[in-house]
C-alpha cells in the first residue's frame, strides 16, 4: 500500500498482469453511479490495459509506502 499527494481520477487494481479494474472517480456520483470496467490485456492489439498500466506504474513510482 502506498500514499501520493495528487488529485485521485482512477482507482486502478491491477490483478495478474493480464487484468485490471478501474473505476473513474466522479464526484457529483454515489459510487453505484461510477462505472467499474475489467479490461484484459490483449498484446496482440491496442486497448486500454497499457494506458492504465503505465498510469499505475507512474503513480506507483511517485508515491510513498505506507
Amino acid at each position: 500500500m502506498r500514499v501520493y499527494d495528487e488529485t485521485i481520477r482512477f482507482n486502478i487494481l491491477i490483478v495478474d498482469g493480464t487484468t485490471c479494474v478501474v473505476q473513474p472517480y466522479l464526484p457529483a456520483a454515489r459510487g453505484v453511479d461510477s462505472p467499474t470496467l475489467v479490461i484484459s490485456n490483449d498484446a496482440a492489439a491496442d486497448g486500454l490495459f497499457p494506458v492504465f498500466a503505465q498510469v499505475f506504474t507512474s503513480m506507483w513510482e511517485r508515491s510513498k509506502p505506507v
